[in-house]
């Protein structure tokens, strides 16, 4: 037979394929059955029993079955398919064959996901129920898998066509040719706006699907689809794109790395609903999901999926005291398995055997670090699909990002070595102050080289993408004056670290001045945060602030302090709005449970000590309109990550962290979708002390990441843990007569009267725009002023160049009334503002 003849049958087998596909849709929607035919195959019931089994099927359900068991974990011997119709149950394997029946079926409103019973000699568990136009789990091959069907499979789907074009089967060697028509799901004709998914391109379909299957529209369901976001149906597509590899690019892996608060949970349940049941060539693609999350957020994954999928549907198996990651192996119920970092590590043989098709790791940085043990045990994980989850993909170095990029696509940015000699090492020469302007040239060109490598597999968006669809957020920076008493010991302690011979203690030093920056009385009170063997430190400032004090203890020692305690009573008495106070240090958030019970302020706290299980009920209760808890009191660092905390429409960062990352997840917990009511946040630092320097160097990090994610080229600092004496002297040194030494960094000019620096930027440059005129002076003037426009530029781009700028002389009770701090003029030095 000639190669077009060849081409013309599969062109009909095709075309035949659809044509009964369109038929059974029709016939499916106008009868409104439940019922999806099984594969040929198998010994069937007698052909009356199945004509009218055909017609009259209500519900079909995806089951496990074995021997009957009085056992608790039984064991399930083989998966299968349990088809009703009427009062008849008939059980049948996944090729179709009949196991068993029965005549009475019971109650229908039983048979639900873990529902048991008895199917004449065998015990069924249900799995989850077929609906219309999908297939079955069990009887569904995995789309990476090889393809298998059998020349009577195509056969018996196109007996209408003639003898010689059915002789031919689909895994023959006949020239292939990939499939023009997809026929459209069930899920996209019922829905008004759905969301239907990418096709896999001609390269997939050779790949994926060399029987020539039909492609079928993968559509999200309607109950999911029609509560996503316009970014979240983006970010749903985005991944199933790529786990799919429909580009055909080899790569399986994505990095979801949306900012806090955009819903980054809901679109992996959205994905993974929707690869459990379908597949562009009519298969799931998927069967099982590892889920690996801190263990602060392995409730709230389980609450997730309860809230978006409902009971009925599909319960993930939930790793906890109760429920052994061992006891997965037997229960087969589900086929999502959550479990935190801490449990897998503990139970990793057993995750190791268990054959998973889908990993995602939330809070995805935790594999930064290419050296640990967790990221050794993960990368043994034998999973190709791979989704990490992360607001703040790159925190520290470029090192960091790419063990994260290589652990979500192995060697897609080569091995560690070529990395640093071709990306690392000329981004942060770049940088260098020092740096020509062949290395900044050579720095911007790697720089967007790395960038649209990784374009193609991370997706970021920022908050801004949900700014109108949620209550206006405005975000102010606080500048606080030291009292006199911060300021003599945060003197004396610069001055004891200056003297020593040394100077190796700078570590416990800086601990000690920014615990002076929130309360100079807690320098006398140890932490765990300290040094080991640092007690002359200790002993020193405890003898200062004895003989400073007169060990009295106030509020009004502290600049930050007496700010929060006159916010409290406003929102107490005047607002009626809840808070969450935030703090990198226990002893703060002692220093703020002591102030609350003074003022009979009802308060909650949740921090390292609080046990994992209470803290789904301290954030409830917290959240809850009716609670008079109107205070949380918050670690940073034990809960900064995936909390809800929309009861509160006000936050206090009352200290920062060297990491932007984790101020940035803290300052998320208000701003989310379900909040009601606009919000404040407030970041406190003390003026000119080593809080506004840590704000400093947290900013160029941002930088950093702007310019590899975003591909938006910034000059930043050097980035290096280790400093040297000349810029440990900078960061200690004390300018007790600046307003705001973050303000003087930007050589803003501004009058501090609340303009935006950067509008007036514009419209000095517009202005200079009209008023030139193209003569030698005017071409002199441009020249020598070139370098001056170019730091006018790399200001307007800064952040807080954005942002109103206020004196603490010129806040005024209107504008301290606007950003909802009324009465603390006496208390603030300069005032950074920004509504989104």
């Amino acid at each position: 037979m000639a190669g077009k003849d060849l081409t013309n049958v599969l062109d009909i087998l095709n075309e035949a394929y659809l044509d009964q596909e369109e038929q059974f849709d029709s016939t499916l929607s106008k009868e409104n059955h439940n019922y999806v035919y099984p594969e040929p195959g198998g010994t069937e019931v007698s052909e009356a029993q199945n004509s009218n089994h055909a017609t009259s099927v209500t519900r079909i359900f995806n089951v496990v079955y074995g021997k009957p068991s009085a056992k608790k974990h039984k064991s399930w011997e083989q998966d299968g398919v349990l088809e009703i119709s009427g009062t008849m149950a008939i059980l049948k394997d996944t090729l179709g064959k009949v196991i068993d029946s029965k005549v009475k079926v019971g109650d229908l409103e039983k048979y639900d996901t873990g529902y048991e019973t008895h199917v004449g000699s065998k015990c069924v568990q249900i799995l989850d129920e077929i609906k219309p136009g999908t297939s079955s789990l069990q009887s569904s091959p995995r789309l990476n898998a090889s393809d298998n069907v059998q020349s009577s499979t195509v056969n018996a789907q196109t007996s209408s066509v003639n003898a010689q074009t059915s002789s031919v089967s689909a895994s023959s060697s006949l020239p292939w040719r990939p499939v023009k028509k997809s026929r459209l799901s069930l899920h996209a004709k019922t829905e008004v706006n759905p969301l239907i998914l990418p096709k896999p391109i001609v390269d997939h379909q050779w790949k994926h699907n060399p029987s020539g299957k039909p492609l079928v529209d993968v559509t999200v369901d309607g109950f999911l689809s029609r509560v996503l976001k316009p970014h979240q149906r983006q970010g749903v597509s985005f991944l199933y794109e790529r786990v799919c590899d429909l580009a055909s690019l080899d790569l399986e892996g994505a990095i979801l790395a949306d900012e806090m608060g955009l819903g980054k949970t809901l679109q992996c349940i959205a994905l993974i609903w929707t690869l459990l049941r379908q597949g562009p060539y009519g298969m799931p693609v998927i069967r099982k999901v590892l889920i690996v999350t801190p263990s602060s957020l392995t409730s709230n994954w389980n609450d997730e999926f309860k809230k978006w999928l409902g009971l009925t549907r599909m319960c993930p198996y939930h790793v906890n005291q109760k429920n052994k990651a061992e006891d997965y192996v037997y229960s087969r119920v589900s086929p999502v398995l959550i479990i935190s970092y801490e449990m897998l590590i503990r139970a990793y043989q057993t995750i190791v055997d268990t054959e998973f098709d889908l990993l995602i790791c939330d809070e995805g940085h935790r594999l930064k670090n290419g050296k640990s043990k967790l990221y050794e045990l993960m990368t043994g994980l034998n999973i190709r699909k791979r989704i990490l989850l992360s607001g703040t993909p790159l925190q520290n170095d470029l090192q960091e990002f790419f063990y994260l990029n290589d652990f979500a696509n192995p060697g897609v940015l080569g091995s560690l070595r070529e990395f640093r000699k071709n990306f690392e090492e000329p981004i942060l020469e770049s940088r260098s102050p020092n740096s020509t302007e062949a290395q900044k040239s050579l720095g911007e060109l790697r720089s967007s080289q790395l960038a649209k490598r990784t374009a193609g597999f991370i997706l970021r968006r920022t908050s801004d993408v949900q700014a109108s669809l949620l209550n206006s957020k405005r975000e102010t920076l606080l500048v606080c004056r030291a009292t006199p008493l911060q300021q003599s010991l945060y003197l004396r302690c610069v001055e004891y670290w200056d003297a020593r011979a040394s100077r190796d203690s700078h570590l416990s030093v800086t601990h000690a001045l920014r615990k002076i920056c929130n309360h100079p009385g807690l320098v006398q009170q140890p932490d765990m945060m300290e040094e080991e063997g640092q007690d002359d430190l200790k002993s020193f400032l405890s003898q200062q602030w004895s003989s400073l004090s007169d060990n009295v203890f106030s509020t009004a020692q502290s600049g930050k302090l007496l700010l929060v305690d006159s916010l409290l009573r406003y929102l107490k008495h005047k607002a009626q709005e809840k808070i969450v106070l935030v703090s990198y240090f226990t002893l703060t958030l002692d220093l703020f449970e002591v102030l609350c019970k003074e003022m009979n302020y009802a308060c909650l706290r949740l921090d390292g000590s609080t046990n994992v299980q209470n803290r789904k009920s301290i954030v409830d209760q917290f959240n809850d309109p009716k609670s008079s808890n109107f205070v949380l009191l918050l670690s940073a660092r034990a809960g900064g990550a995936g909390l809800n905390l929309i009861g509160a429409s006000r936050l206090v960062l009352y200290d920062s962290d060297w990491n932007p990352a984790t101020d940035l997840q803290a300052m998320a917990r208000i701003w989310r979708h379900g909040q009601q009511k606009p919000v404040h946040i407030y970041i406190l630092l003390t003026a000119g002390t080593v809080e506004e320097k840590i704000f400093q160097r947290q900013i160029s990090k941002a930088d950093l990441t702007q310019c590899v994610i975003e591909n938006d080229l910034m000059q930043t600092n050097d980035l290096t843990a280790k400093m040297s004496l000349e810029e440990l002297k900078d960061l200690f040194t004390f300018e007790p007569y600046t307003e705001s030494f973050v303000h003087t960094s930007l050589q803003c000019d501004c009058d501090g009267t609340g303009e935006i620096p950067v509008l007036k930027l514009e419209e000095e440059e517009e202005q200079e725009e009209e008023d030139s005129e193209e003569c030698f002076l005017e071409v002199f003037k441009k020249r020598t002023t070139a370098k001056d426009a170019g730091n006018r530029t790399k200001n307007r781009q800064h952040m807080l160049m954005s942002w109103a700028h206020y004196h603490g002389d010129n806040l005024n009770e209107e504008v301290l009334e606007m950003v909802g701090l009324p009465q603390t003029a006496h208390t603030i030095s300069f005032m950074f503002t920004h509504t989104t």
